[in-house]
C-alpha cells in the first residue's frame, strides 16, 4: 500500500534530520516567532496522536459494516485539495489550530523516539485497513467538525503533513545560523539502534 511506503519514508527522513542532535540544536529557532526542529516534531506528534483514535473508530466501523473494497477509491474533492495543499514546499502559511499546538515542556530528546513510535502505530492501522473500502468511512477533524476526511485521506493527509513540517525543520537545520555541532553531540548513527537501519 502506498500509504505504508510514504510513512516509512517520513520516518527515515525524520531520523536523518534529527537523529543525534543535541537538545540545544533541536530547540534552536531562526527567530523568536519561528519554530525549531523540536517544535516541528512536537506538532507532528500531537497531530498524529489526535488522529489515531479516530482512525481506530473508522476501522471498527468499516469492519462492523462490512465495507470492503480493493480500489481504486474515489475520495471527496475537498479532502484531496487539502492533501495537495499540505505538500511541501508550503504555498501559503496556515494557522495551527490550538488542538494541534506543540505541547509545552516536552524534552527535546524524547520527540524523535515518540515520532517513530506514533508512526509505527499508524503503520499498524494502515495494515489493518487493507481490504476495507478506504473511501466509505469518514471522520471529522479534531480541529473542525465540519471538515471531514475519508480513511484513505487520513493516511495521505498525515503523511503529507509530516512531509510539510519535516521540510520546515530541514530549513531550520540548513539555516546559516544553525549551531555548529558541539564535541559532545552524537551523530545520526547514534540513534539507529533505536529504530533499526533503513
Amino acid at each position: 500500500m502506498a500509504y505504508r511506503r510514504q510513512l516509512e519514508v517520513v520516518v527515515a527522513d525524520a531520523e536523518s534530520l534529527a537523529g543525534g542532535l543535541s537538545d540545544a540544536r533541536l530547540a534552536w529557532r531562526p527567530a523568536p516567532s519561528r519554530w525549531s526542529i523540536a517544535d516541528c516534531l512536537n506538532h507532528l506528534n500531537v497531530t498524529v496522536s489526535k488522529y489515531l483514535p479516530r482512525i481506530d473508530a473508522m476501522l471498527a466501523q468499516g469492519r462492523a459494516e462490512g465495507l470492503t473494497g480493493r480500489g481504486p477509491f474515489r475520495h471527496p474533492f475537498v479532502g484531496n485539495w487539502f492533501i495537495r495543499m499540505m505538500e511541501p514546499p508550503p504555498r501559503r502559511k496556515l494557522r495551527v489550530p490550538g488542538v494541534f499546538a506543540p505541547l509545552p515542556d516536552q524534552p527535546a530528546a524524547s520527540l524523535l523516539p515518540e515520532f517513530c513510535r506514533l508512526r509505527q502505530l499508524l503503520l499498524a492501522q494502515v495494515a489493518e485497513a487493507d481490504g476495507l473500502d478506504l473511501a466509505a468511512v469518514r471522520t471529522s477533524s479534531p480541529a473542525a467538525r465540519y471538515f471531514t476526511l475519508t480513511l484513505g485521506q487520513c493516511f495521505a493527509a498525515l503523511a503529507a503533513h509530516d512531509r510539510r513540517h519535516l521540510w520546515q525543520a530541514r530549513q531550520v537545520r540548513e539555516h546559516p545560523g544553525f549551531p555548529k555541532q558541539a564535541p559532545n553531540d552524537g551523530s545520526p548513527d547514534s540513534v539507529r539502534w533505536l529504530f533499526g537501519s533503513r
